[in-house]
């Protein structure tokens, strides 16, 4: 995607994110929440909420092979330590904000984890990519669900 002025003369503010695989899904998280990419032999700091990504979209597929964990930077000092399992760590991509979609909130027991969901032809993966929100809000939905 390309950052094509738009009507106006504004231009498009396009959103860097971090893509990674778990199950037969594709995620991304904003880049700027990246602390760290763990691969499976390294150990998660202590005191650190491990999320199961499949698991937050559906009981019924389990919880997927961990091959690496997404630790997210925490945006205060207060705020603990979350980490996000995955299967394969991808690429820093950018995706139009504009083409996200909004996921209902029945999908989920409580608070949603995700900002929304990405269609395919929206971002350059080419396949449906669920936006996770920041380190509060999937921790808060991980302790809902």
């Amino acid at each position: 995607m390309s950052n094509e002025p738009r009507k106006g003369g504004r231009e498009r503010a396009l959103l860097r994110v971090f893509t990674f695989e778990a199950g037969d899904h594709l995620f991304a998280v904003r880049a700027s929440d990246v602390g760290r990419i763990l691969s499976a032999g390294q150990e998660i700091p202590e005191g650190t909420s491990v999320v199961d990504a499949v698991g937050l979209l559906s009981r019924a597929e389990g919880r997927s092979a961990r091959t690496c964990v997404v630790l997210l930077a925490p945006s205060s000092p207060d705020e603990p330590p979350v980490a996000i399992t995955a299967s394969r760590a991808l690429e820093v991509g950018e995706i139009n904000p504009e083409a996200l979609l909004p996921l209902p909130g029945y999908l989920f027991r409580g608070e949603s984890p995700f900002l929304g969901l990405v269609p395919p032809g929206g971002s350059s993966a080419g396949r449906a990519l669920f936006l996770f929100g920041g380190p509060a809000r999937i921790l808060a939905a991980a302790s809902s669900a």
